[in-house]
């Protein structure tokens, strides 16, 4: 019986520890590779306008030797570069945004696999004390059904000696009776008149 109970309890333990980490693995992987994916983004992002702002500046600088118009022209490759720049903080600020949501959800489901993992626990503790409650009805009744097999063995012993009383009053019975010679009829102590 103990062997069957802890074979119950092993294969409970196997099925709880499979169910759980293996969604939040899941879960937390799309979130991981969310993460990953919008990190790179913006790297890839700031790298190139970074780039951009150096050529700008190198244009800027042959174009501010040539005079006036390559100065308009350097003011509006100036204006280009601060609406890029621009961009590119509006674009880090969302991916830090995404970021964040991102970050948010998976605490979010960290949390629900948290609940999962404790209503899981509380299963299998239920299922437990449900299995440590039949062991203890089942050695209960086992102990009453030997306590009934020890009265009746007591009963049976009883019975026996006193069957076996009987049985050796009728052999000395017939033993007197085989072996008494008196021609008038007696009465012995372990049979009626023969």
């Amino acid at each position: 019986m103990n062997n069957m109970n802890e074979k119950m309890l092993a294969a409970l333990k196997q099925e709880t520890s499979n169910k759980l980490p293996k969604e939040l693995e899941i879960a937390t992987a799309a979130h991981k590779r969310e993460l990953a994916e919008a990190k790179e983004r913006h790297r890839v992002a700031v790298r190139g306008l970074e780039q951009r702002a150096r050529e700008l500046e190198a244009e800027n600088r042959a174009l501010l030797s040539g005079g006036e118009q390559a100065k308009a022209r350097a003011e509006v490759r100036e204006k280009e570069w601060r609406l890029k720049v621009e961009e590119a903080a509006r674009r880090s600020r969302e991916a830090e945004w995404k970021m964040a949501r991102a970050q948010e959800e998976n605490k979010k489901v960290v949390q629900v696999a948290n609940k999962s993992v404790e209503k899981v626990k509380e299963e299998y503790n239920r299922k437990l004390n449900e299995m440590k409650n039949k062991c203890e009805q089942s050695i209960l009744k086992f102990k009453q059904e030997k306590t009934l097999l020890e009265e009746r063995l007591k009963k049976a012993e009883t019975e026996l000696k006193k069957e076996s009383a009987k049985c050796i009053n009728e052999v000395l019975s017939l033993i007197h009776i085989c072996r008494c010679r008196r021609i008038e009829r007696c009465r012995s102590r372990w049979s009626p008149y023969h």
